[in-house]
């Protein structure tokens, strides 16, 4: 779904929002700069995987493209 044309949010988010489901929000800026590859990949996956273990849905956030 596209907020307006600098949000986006995915379908399966909204819709763990819009049922008031646990969203956990994962800023990507340290994975993607802050740690090597591919520590940074094994780093995401096991904070993902531990986050829907625990019954929340991961959402990661990114800046795709800045004007």
């Amino acid at each position: 779904m596209n907020l307006n044309q600098n949000i986006i949010i995915s379908d399966e988010t909204l819709t763990a929002i819009s049922e008031k489901k646990p969203v956990v929000a994962l800023e990507t800026h340290g994975l993607a700069h802050g740690i090597p590859y591919p520590q940074n990949e094994e780093l995401a996956r096991k904070m993902e995987n531990k986050i829907i273990q625990e019954g929340a849905l991961p959402a990661f956030i990114a800046m795709i493209k800045v004007k």
